[in-house]
């Protein structure tokens, strides 16, 4: 009597097994999730104070989900803002990362993923300048839990 109730669960799991694998279906090293390092603008490091909380995700329908916390003022708790991008791969691990209107190249090093972007500054005498941002990810591991028993 038991026996029906056991393949069966035998024959259920074999089935989920199955499917899970069928699922993965990219090997792109930039899928998964990233931690902000550093930010650099014209090569000096810039430190705000939630911004060791952001990180993006990188899915492997070429969509990236960016949870970016601020802070309205020094004396304030972070804040989660969230934006969208897609990316695609080029060559020799480069990505072209797209956001809402602009395009910006980044480059994957092991764990390391840098997106470099220009953008111009206007100074109060008028004069135009290019700033040259590079914002530094390192890949987060998943952790497994080992209970014992």
């Amino acid at each position: 009597m038991k026996s029906p109730h056991l393949f069966g669960l035998i024959l259920l799991i074999f089935i989920a097994c199955s499917n899970n694998e069928e699922e993965i279906g990219t090997n792109e090293p930039i899928v998964g999730t990233w931690q902000l390092y550093q930010i650099k603008k014209d090569g000096i490091t810039i430190e705000e104070q939630c911004m060791r909380e952001n990180n993006f995700i990188a899915n492997e329908d070429g969509s990236i989900i960016i949870e970016t916390y601020r802070a309205t003022n020094p004396n304030s708790n972070c804040i989660l803002v969230i934006n969208t991008a897609t990316w695609k791969a080029s060559q020799n691990n480069n990505y072209e990362i797209s956001f809402d209107n602009s395009d910006e190249s980044a480059t994957l090093h092991e764990n390391t993923f840098t997106i470099r972007s220009l953008s111009t500054e206007t100074t109060r005498e008028g004069k135009t300048n290019t700033i040259v941002t590079e914002t530094v990810y390192l890949k987060k591991h998943r952790q497994i839990k080992i209970l014992a028993t």
